[in-house]
């Protein structure tokens, strides 16, 4: 693997992982949103439950001040409203900071990456200027 290569490869990487960081912060918020808006949905009212991310199924909304909440990798949680908006926020933060420390080392590659470049390309200039003199 040239090192050309290998710093297209990481900077893909980086940018892999500061999208699906970005995706992770929004569905974060859109959870925080919808726990605020369930918090104060009313007892015995009707909705759909969602089973996946496109299928819902009709339910009975029959307690609202504890929700369960997904905490990651498939574990979920019973906790007040309060706790599972703080747990959110604490999340969208972390979340936020890892954001801005891979879009610091995606900064800082893109610029090594543009350093080496330029430095092979004179190089090679110095190369084909080498035999002609």
């Amino acid at each position: 693997m040239t090192l050309k290569s290998q710093f297209e490869s990481e900077l893909q990487k980086l940018t892999a992982s500061i999208q699906l960081t970005n995706d992770t912060v929004v569905k974060s918020q859109a959870a925080k949103d919808a726990l605020t808006q369930f918090s104060t949905t009313e007892t015995g009212k009707e909705m759909l439950v969602p089973i996946t991310e496109s299928m819902y199924v009709p339910g009975v909304v029959q307690e609202t001040k504890r929700p369960i909440i997904e905490l990651g990798t498939g574990y979920f949680a019973e906790t007040s409203v309060e706790n599972a908006t703080a747990f959110f926020s604490r999340r969208i933060a972390r979340l936020n900071k890892q954001q801005d420390s891979l879009r610091n080392s995606f900064k800082e590659k893109q610029s090594q990456y543009q350093i080496t470049v330029q430095t092979i390309n004179q190089k090679l200039q110095q190369s084909r200027r080498a035999p002609q003199q």
